[in-house]
């Protein structure tokens, strides 16, 4: 993933992060074109801040179907 930022003296820079599953047997993440990167954008942002704001500190991790309903019936009772 990219993301960019902007540092105290409003300079612009990127940031570049990998799930932690993810991590043996790639190449470096400086190493990669900014095309083979999901460029995260203000939508993520916001979840990354409600995941601050709610989460904290837990990095537990959960299947995304898991916060979908499977049917009408499932999402009503």
């Amino acid at each position: 993933m990219r993301v960019f930022g902007e540092d105290e003296d409003e300079r612009i820079f990127e940031h570049r992060d990998i799930c932690s599953l993810n991590l043996d047997g790639g190449p470096p993440l400086d190493s990669l074109d900014e095309d083979d990167c999901w460029l995260v954008g203000p939508f993520d942002l916001r979840l990354a801040a409600l995941d601050e704001l709610f989460g904290g500190d837990d990095e537990s991790r959960i299947a995304l179907r898991s916060l979908f309903a499977r049917s009408p019936k499932d999402a009503i009772g």
